[in-house]
């Protein structure tokens, strides 16, 4: 698995690819959406694989749908919320925005 980095940022961060996963078929490799048709146990192995790259427990691992509003959303949130950004102010959490 690799997550892409930047110089450019100052906090810690990656974008994954879709390399490295356990999902199969039309979802081959990383795929982390819980709503386009993947096995369930696939999605949540492959968030799994996610938060163990980025040194966070996958409990810790939050992450939102995007909606293209303007939403903000405080973690820890749950699984198909939707909104444009994550935040959190807990130590050791990790956001994202599928």
């Amino acid at each position: 698995m690799e997550l892409i980095t930047s110089t450019l940022l100052k906090v810690p961060h990656g974008f994954p690819t879709r390399e490295g996963g356990v999902s199969t078929g039309a979802w081959a490799s990383l795929n982390a959406g819980e709503a386009v048709g993947d096995a369930p146990a696939a999605v949540e192995l492959n968030l799994g694989l996610l938060a163990a790259e980025a040194g966070v427990p996958r409990e810790r691992l939050f992450a939102v749908k995007q909606m293209h509003g303007d939403r903000v959303v405080e973690a820890p949130v749950d699984a198909g919320t939707e909104a444009d950004a994550l935040w959190s102010g807990r130590p050791g959490d990790a956001v994202g925005v599928k």
